[in-house]
């Protein structure tokens, strides 16, 4: 897979010299190619590491709440962190690569409204080859991408830590024949490809091994997918998704007000405190204005137990979607 290899600490030095502006042309050209690009090096390995216990530590509070987690296949679990209890969350999504290119992708009205975490278990199995959504009609109609979803693992991943899988260059197949579109449109698109094409697909997966400090960038619609993790011969793998879009795609809000309004649980968004958002306000001002959130409590002390409303049907059903319709 196609990477770059930034030095992060030096970009807000470097942005004069022109350096930032032909790394993300390049990371543009790569994720339009290829449907998916990886950064080497964007992040120090401690802020993996940092994160790591966090998500780790916030996954244990969401496990044994009913409903705090979404099952993503056997033994494979996803969950939405509070960013206020996540610290490593400024640093992505503050990146400059992460904020150059959504700008780049999107222009200045992007919005960032995910922060999630999929964590395989010992013994999940092989996840089916899917999109995280059906493609919309600015993506079938212009070949216009609306969406990226960034993927940074937690700890240096092993072949026996469910790495992470892709198709390279799926990202604008047609997918009217996917399972998991709208049933009463014929023509709806779909998120998981049946059969023939989904063999066709297994047999194009590439395995990526996630590093600390290494982040994915990709289309949420390159067909993807979880491998299996061996039963006692393995550890937790958080890897974390970050997802941004522009005004073109569905979930795209213009603020609290408008997402309130639409009264859908479902659209994703991330939940914070007021205390979070006054704290962002002053110091993180420009974040603010780009993310797509929701207010929860008062304080960071009174956040509610977590509860995630971000699922995907056809692997809640288990490793094979097309268990519903036999």
């Amino acid at each position: 897979m196609h990477a770059v290899s930034p030095s992060s600490t030096t970009f807000a030095d470097r942005a004069g010299d022109g350096s930032l502006d032909a790394t993300v042309a390049d990371l543009y050209d790569t994720l339009y190619r290829d449907g998916i690009v990886a950064v080497r090096n964007g992040l120090p390995v401690e802020w993996a590491d940092r994160l790591n216990h966090d998500i780790s530590q916030e996954f244990l509070r969401a496990l044994f709440v009913p409903g705090g987690t979404a099952a993503r296949g056997y033994n494979r679990f996803y969950f939405e962190p509070y960013v206020e209890l996540t610290p490593g969350f400024l640093d992505l999504a503050e990146h400059p690569l992460v904020t150059a290119l959504s700008r780049r992708l999107f222009g200045d009205d992007y919005r960032l409204l995910e922060w999630g975490a999929d964590l395989p278990l010992p013994g999940a199995e092989d996840q089916w080859p899917h999109r995280d959504f059906p493609m919309n009609a600015a993506t079938k109609k212009h070949r216009r991408l609306t969406s990226i979803a960034i993927n940074a693992s937690c700890i240096d991943v092993a072949p026996n830590n469910a790495p992470f899988q892709v198709a390279k260059g799926t990202h604008f197949d047609d997918g009217s024949k996917f399972f998991g579109g709208d049933d009463a449109d014929p023509d709806a698109e779909g998120m998981f490809p049946l059969d023939e094409a989904r063999r066709g697909y297994e047999q194009r997966m590439e395995t990526l091994l996630g590093a600390r400090g290494n982040f994915s960038i990709r289309s949420a619609l390159t067909i993807h997918g979880g491998s299996a993790s061996e039963t006692n011969n393995s550890r937790l793998r958080p890897t974390i998704v970050m997802s941004v879009v522009s005004p073109d795609d569905d979930n795209w809000v213009s603020g609290p007000e408008e997402l309130a309004s639409r009264n859908d649980q479902h659209i994703p968004r991330v939940r914070i405190s007021e205390e979070y958002r006054d704290r962002l306000a002053e110091h993180h001002p420009d974040l603010l204005q780009h993310l797509s959130y929701e207010i929860v409590a008062r304080t960071t002390a009174e956040l509610p137990p977590y509860h995630t409303y971000h699922t995907l049907e056809g692997l809640i059903m288990g490793n094979d979607p097309q268990a519903g319709r036999r």
